[in-house]
């Protein structure tokens, strides 16, 4: 999943918007103030989505690495893992 249809579910899941209105655009006034008050929250939240295809474990390794220098993540989740090459080293 791209890093926006993910953020589209996030708006849809914290605002309680239907993502179909989302797309298609909204039905009234109601639906703009709810998505206003309510996406703060996701607009505050440290939350950062790397959809780089193919990444190879070394790679995620690295790119890890560096997320929890630069910004302390405490959490990593990687949706199909059964998408990442094992990547080959040459000696």
């Amino acid at each position: 999943m791209s890093s926006v249809q993910l953020v589209k579910r996030f708006m849809a899941m914290e605002t309680g918007i239907a993502s179909e209105k989302l797309r298609k655009g909204f039905s009234g006034k109601e639906d703009w103030d709810q998505l206003h008050s309510r996406i703060s929250a996701l607009t505050e939240a440290p939350i950062f989505i790397d959809d780089t295809p193919a990444l190879s474990i070394f790679e995620l390794r690295a790119k890890c690495r560096r997320m929890k220098m630069q910004h302390d993540i405490q959490l990593v989740i990687i949706d199909y893992l059964q998408l990442m090459s094992a990547g080959t080293k040459r000696w």
